[in-house]
């Protein structure tokens, strides 16, 4: 637009709001300019030029609060706690087959395939398999890389094959984000654009990954990375990263939003501890009484000493009894520290960095002193819900593709005794992640059988939200109602050597309503 067209629309725009007020009255109040919003942002940018200008300086510095802050360490320990757990994910095949029994044909479980399925993938889940370094098991591969994507914003899995690799002919590798230079914007040769070191198509697809080479003895000194690329095709590269944009090209760090917060906390509570530190150490003042007591000198201050401007300084010793000098009177300084408010408003910018994540206020904190039952459900409830959503975010991209890889090279390495050609017949995994304890088992353990009785839960799903596989539970309960029928006991045996009839102790109680 021209200048004399600008300041035409000016003139309209100024002379319509002066004619009618109310309706610009009733215009979006975040779109007001004023002095009070006067350092609100409101340039027009993408989600990606952010990304590009910030996110080197924004992971440099969540990684130095994850190093240096509590809380930090804290939020990322419960990410990788939360979303992977210690047993992390355990896949159950749900391969079926037909059966005719009575000449009515039937669909169930194909047990012998399940099993066979999921004792090769348990295999390659070995710290021998699952990585290029053959020393971390797929457990911990999952939480560092859930770990890293929440510190770091993203993370990079490599797919790497080849007879010489292992029995498998499989593995993969973990690159850093910072391995790919987000610095690096050019052309391909074919005329495809690299965009922050990934090459895209005319779809915004990506073709190849292009990594820093590493120079692992410069690793130790700080500057590993050569300005030399190498290129790898994209059907090799798992990009994990979780999206906030559908053209979003890089990770962002969890932490991003928070990380000013956690940083000005970090600075007040050390300065707090200092000052702290100095108000138990109750510094002392000698001050003269008149005008005519002159100068302290050495001589006068028991243990005292000059420093360099001739100025008379004392160093007390914890427990120690001074004697005020002849012509000076005690000034107390007593900085009054820990204050009462320094918890209270620690409290309130960590809610900030709970809420930020989703994460319970009550666990980051470690504040249980005003809780109670209600509001420690609710808060844990809610905190489920996100682990929950990142069961379902690692499950879909990385389990699922790295369970069919799996699968796949085992079967061609002849590794599993089933035929390759009803490979979608047996490739249906279910993967099952951590689950919690109940807060309150006795009354959760009721409303989950009301709701069965009422027909408002299956079986199946209350089973599955405490981790356990209906048919594998139902196979369990059979077995072991053989069992004691094979060895001649009864539940009343087990009762009576228990005392559970008689009710004794609170355990006895539990294990008979059980029963």
């Amino acid at each position: 637009m021209s200048q004399l067209g600008q300041f035409f629309e000016y003139t309209v725009l100024k002379a319509l709001s002066k004619i009618m007020p109310n309706t610009y009255a009733r215009a979006f109040e975040a779109a007001q300019v004023n002095r009070l919003t006067s350092d609100w942002n409101n340039f027009a940018k993408t989600l990606n030029s952010d990304i590009r200008m910030s996110l080197p300086h924004v992971q440099k510095r969540c990684l130095d609060l994850y190093q240096n802050d509590p809380y930090a360490r804290k939020v990322i320990t419960m990410i990788g706690n939360g979303a992977v757990g210690a047993k992390g994910f355990t896949l159950r095949n749900k391969a079926k087959m037909e059966i005719k029994e009575d000449g009515i044909t039937k669909t169930v479980l194909d047990t012998e395939t399940n099993q066979k399925v999921q004792d090769i993938f348990k295999e390659f889940c070995k710290k021998e398999f699952c990585t290029i370094t053959g020393d971390i098991p797929k457990r911990e591969c999952d939480k560092i890389m859930i770990q890293q994507v929440g510190l770091a914003g993203e993370i990079f899995k490599i797919k790497i094959t080849g007879k010489g690799v292992n029995k498998f002919g499989l593995t993969y590798q973990y690159l850093e984000s910072d391995l790919c230079d987000i610095n690096y914007n050019d052309v391909s040769p074919e005329g495809r654009k690299i965009v922050m070191g990934i090459e895209y198509d005319e779809y915004r697809r990506p073709v190849n990954y292009y990594f820093k080479k590493v120079n692992i003895v410069m690793d130790v000194f700080g500057v590993p990375y050569s300005n030399d690329y190498y290129k790898i095709p994209a059907n090799r590269v798992t990009h994990l990263f979780v999206r906030e944009s559908f053209n979003q090209f890089r990770g962002i760090p969890w932490l991003a939003p928070s990380a000013l917060r956690l940083k000005m906390l970090k600075g007040f509570e050390d300065a707090s501890l200092v000052n702290a530190r100095v108000s138990a150490m109750k510094t002392n003042i000698w001050e003269p009484v008149d005008a005519k007591s002159g100068g302290l000198t050495t001589a006068d201050v028991a243990g005292g000493k000059e420093d360099s401007k001739g100025i008379t300084k004392e160093n007390v010793q914890p427990g120690q009894t001074q004697i005020v000098p002849k012509g000076y009177k005690h000034v107390s300084h007593d900085p009054k520290f820990p204050h009462e408010q320094h918890d209270p408003f620690r409290k309130s910018i960590l809610k900030g960095v709970a809420s930020n994540i989703g994460v319970s206020f009550i666990k980051l904190a470690n504040s249980y002193e005003d809780a109670n039952y209600t509001s420690t459900r609710g808060s844990f409830l809610d905190e489920q819900d996100l682990w929950m959503e990142l069961h379902t975010w690692i499950t879909d991209h990385d389990l699922i593709d790295t369970f069919e890889t799996v699968l796949t090279h085992a079967l061609l390495a002849d590794l599993v005794d089933l035929d390759i050609l009803n490979f979608d017949q047996f490739n249906k995994p279910h993967f099952q992640g951590r689950t919690w304890k109940m807060v309150n088992p006795k009354d959760e353990v009721k409303a989950n059988y009301d709701a069965w009785k009422a027909k408002q839960k299956t079986l199946s799903v209350i089973l599955a939200e405490q981790g356990m596989d209906f048919e594998e539970t139902i196979d369990q309960f059979a077995y072991e109602k053989e069992y004691m029928e094979k060895k001649g006991v009864t539940i009343e045996d087990i009762k009576k050597n228990n005392n559970i009839e008689k009710g004794e102790g609170n355990e006895s109680k539990g294990l008979k309503q059980a029963i």
